[in-house]
């Protein structure tokens, strides 16, 4: 968890840096040119922007070493509340954690200042003071070529699910959106320029604002498309993050409900003996009864550096000679009936990929209560989402648990004998149900994985929209010059800021639109890789919410800077630069 937060806490550091940084950068374009043309050298505008952000880096480290220690106790009663760790779960505190968090930011801010120091770097002096004055040029043919390779590789990771089936499926589309938005970064401007100029002509109709926004818009696509990243990568990234989870539990929930063939769902508060299993057995009315024992194992396997990997799966074990009354986990090798004790086990079509085993094949590791398995597999089945990744004969899972008792039974009842049989079965204190309300195996290790994502969701996009508003704002202060000259020339404050608001309009809708279309891909991989369905699971109230809530992060930020960027007198204001 730890590895995958701070890896995409620095990819978005250095995404949202490099941009702010692009932006401090562009307005002192005429500085840096001047230095290029009294003599300093690429190398030295490169330690000079490198210096200067390595100074600010240092004095946010200062800052944030005490809220950061403060903030993991935050984190550590969330992760209580989810149920991912106990509530006695001890934090400890160190240097160690202080120690790589300042080098990882150094080494962030580094980076991001040699990207955004590049171009103004390596210009020719001449050329340097002419865009001062007339701003950067479209991007080349070599970045649009690269950024073209990038959403291609994007793309195809996207379809990895489609072969690698399952719950792996989803780290497949976290790489492929990560993928897709790099590719969005280094297409910024030219996306940015083209989708100004499709609805450009629109906006020019509007008014003479919607002209005014539609020409700055094409003009400083580079600056725009600084904006636009921050929301975009906040909008795919939280799509992707509620995505995958809510597409493998819709899934897991289809499956539970679809491989249930059994009328009636039989449980008591504290499980199951196997004596009251046989005498659900003998009640009239019922054609067959399985008893369901739950427990999980944990299961060895090899990387492809042959490393020893261990991953905990949910087990659950049957009756093998009533199963196929109760349940249809839709076999497709081998046979349930083959179960035997603790040396047979089935696997799930994700397991069995996961694994790299197969029919015949040995199953090594531990069961529940710590004791050895090695098990052959003697069938595979689909459903594993459904019912768990590992099935045994009950009598062997039972014996491994803390209370050697069944979860619940599964009963199949004779024709119109539903209501007797439950009645029966309710007079004898047991909770009946019907079969098809079953919950899906691994429900609560799902759900803490879901916790565990909005967490770092919530985080992640609580920095990026801090960075959104600062980006923004810069963004809106550097024109401060051009707002006054529009003011100076005859333009009414109202028509200025109808004009920023067009422009804010633009930004959020390009951005939402190009979150959501970075996010596609994985999320339809995701989709197909899981339920074979095109059409992903997305929780609406969810999806529309980081959507919304992006978009009006723009509208907000660009107010604001407006704003305060209007409140000097316009004479002030030309004055003011020379």
């Amino acid at each position: 968890i730890g590895s995958a937060f701070v890896g995409t806490c620095i990819l978005v550091a250095m995404f949202i840096v490099a941009g702010t940084l692009s932006l401090s950068v562009q307005s002192r374009r005429r500085d840096y040119a001047l230095l290029r043309a009294v003599g300093a050298s690429p190398a030295q505008v490169h330690s000079l922007v490198a210096r200067e952000v390595l100074w600010i880096s240092a004095v946010a480290v200062l800052l944030g070493i005490v809220p950061g220690y403060l903030l993991s106790t935050v984190l550590q009663s969330a992760f209580v509340v989810g149920g991912v760790i106990p509530g006695d779960f001890a934090l400890a505190v160190g240097p160690l954690p202080a120690v790589g968090a300042v080098l990882l930011v150094l080494a962030s801010a580094w980076g991001a200042a040699r990207i955004a120091a590049a171009r103004v770097a390596k210009l020719d002096p001449v050329e340097a003071l002419r865009e001062s004055a007339t701003g950067a040029p479209a991007i080349g043919l070599p970045r649009i070529i690269t950024g073209i390779v990038l959403a291609a590789a994007g793309i195809s990771v996207s379809t990895v699910p489609l072969v690698v089936r399952g719950q792996i499926a989803a780290g497949a589309a976290a790489g492929a959106a990560m993928l897709l938005i790099i590719a969005l970064a280094v297409l910024g401007p030219w996306l940015v320029s083209l989708s100004v100029r499709l609805v450009g002509a629109v906006l020019s109709r509007l008014s003479s604002a919607g002209f005014l926004a539609s020409a700055n818009a094409a003009a400083n696509s580079r600056r725009l498309a600084s904006a636009i990243l921050p929301i975009a990568l906040g909008i795919g990234l939280g799509l992707v993050q509620i995505g995958a989870p809510s597409i493998i539990a819709a899934e897991a929930a289809t499956q539970a409900e679809a491989g249930v063939i059994a009328e009636l769902r039989v449980t008591a508060p504290t499980g199951l003996a196997p004596e009251v299993v046989d005498a659900i057995r003998s009640t009239d009315g019922v054609a067959a009864a399985s008893g369901i024992a739950l427990s999980t194992a944990v299961l060895d396997s090899h990387d492809l550096e042959g490393k020893l990997e261990r991953a905990e799966h949910v087990l659950q074990g049957v009756d093998p000679e009533n199963v196929a009354h109760s349940l249809d986990l839709r076999v497709r090798e081998g046979s349930l009936a083959d179960l035997d004790g603790v040396t047979t086990v089935a696997v799930s079509t994700d397991a069995a990929q996961a694994l790299g085993v197969g029919m015949g094949d040995t199953v090594i590791g531990h069961l529940g209560d710590g004791s050895p398995l090695e098990a052959a597999v003697v069938a595979v089945y689909e459903r594993g989402l459904g019912f768990g990744d590992l099935t045994m004969a009950a009598d062997a899972v039972r014996a491994h648990t803390t209370a050697g008792l069944d979860a619940f039974a599964l009963v199949g009842v004779d024709e119109g004998a539903a209501d007797r049989v439950r009645t029966a079965l309710s007079e004898r204190g047991l909770l009946v149900s019907d079969g098809s309300g079953q919950e899906a195996a691994g429900t609560g290790a799902q759900s803490q994985q879901g916790w565990v994502s909005l967490v770092a969701l919530l985080v992640i996009l609580g920095y990026i929209a801090i960075a959104v508003v600062n980006t923004l704002v810069m963004a809106t202060g550097e024109r401060s010059r051009e707002l006054a000259l529009l003011q100076l020339i005859g333009s009414s404050r109202g028509q200025v800021r109808s004009m920023m608001r067009i422009e804010a309009v633009l930004v959020a809708v390009i951005a939402m639109v190009f979150g959501v279309v970075v996010a596609i891909p994985p999320l339809i991989g995701v989709s197909m890789g899981i339920s074979g369905q095109p059409l992903p699971a997305l929780p609406v109230l969810g999806s529309l919410a980081i959507i919304g809530g992006m978009g009006a992060l723009a509208l907000i930020a660009l107010w604001i800077g407006t704003t305060a960027t209007m409140r000097t007198r316009p004479i002030d204001e030309i004055g003011s630069r020379q």
